[in-house]
């Protein structure tokens, strides 16, 4: 069965990210289309974020800065251009509709968003035997993919919290980052192994090239730059 999507406003438009529909003639507005999905599930719902954090240091946004970005969903389609960001804390990607601001309520139906030019994928993983799903930045497409998933926790402070004030002036956001990878025959990311030598698991029947070359690269698993270097190296060899 084809499935159309009916907007009033062009924002569904061919983006370069992929192949995307074409939307035109519609009743029905942007929002109202994003609020309620034809299966009657939620697309977006509309936050007030601004003021939330403000008694706690840090930030819990990957940037507090809005940028460009596009929503592209499972039909192909892309939702563009919209200001952006996202909300690692929690697990909120925003963007702003008409001076309204609104988070992807329904990340499922989501393919990817990409903020600037930089590509993120709600997926399944595993941490303490529990099943979990967050937004998972692609650091390196291919057959071996590598993947960041960006963390924040709040560390609470001192100031004890009174039935006034639910923050602590004290309260911090401490940002993580943790490496994952997947290949086209895994459904669910594994996080990546902590040495250097446990990379060989990853890339079967390389060894001996893979070590050589991480010897040539002076590899260092901590090293971002060294993990995108030796996943892009791996992929150029298939």
């Amino acid at each position: 069965m084809k499935t159309s999507i009916i907007l009033s406003i062009s924002f569904l438009v061919t983006f370069g990210y992929g192949k995307c529909q074409t939307v035109e003639n519609a009743p029905l507005t942007y929002v109202e289309i994003f609020s309620t999905g034809f299966d009657g599930s939620r697309m977006a719902y509309h936050i007030q974020p601004e003021g939330r954090y403000t008694e706690i240091k840090g930030s819990p946004y990957l940037s507090d800065d809005w940028i460009n970005g596009a929503i592209q969903l499972k039909t192909d389609s892309v939702a563009s251009p919209f200001r952006m960001r996202y909300n690692i804390y929690g697990n909120e990607m925003q963007f702003i509709y008409l001076k309204d601001t609104f988070a992807v309520s329904n990340p499922l139906k989501v393919a990817a968003v990409w903020l600037d030019n930089r590509r993120f994928e709600y997926l399944p993983f595993v941490i303490n035997e529990n099943q979990q799903y967050g937004y998972f930045e692609v650091m390196v497409e291919g057959h071996y993919r590598l993947l960041k998933l960006h963390g924040a926790r709040l560390d609470a402070g001192r100031d004890p919290v009174t039935p006034y004030h639910c923050q602590n002036s004290t309260d911090r956001f401490v940002k993580t980052e943790s490496w994952y990878f997947q290949t086209h025959e895994m459904s669910v990311p594994e996080a990546l192994p902590e040495s250097a030598r446990s990379l060989s698991r990853i890339f079967p029947g390389s060894t001996p090239g893979l070590f050589e070359q991480m010897k040539i690269m002076r590899f260092r698993i901590h090293r971002e730059t060294d993990l995108v270097g030796i996943f892009t190296w791996m992929n150029e060899q298939k």
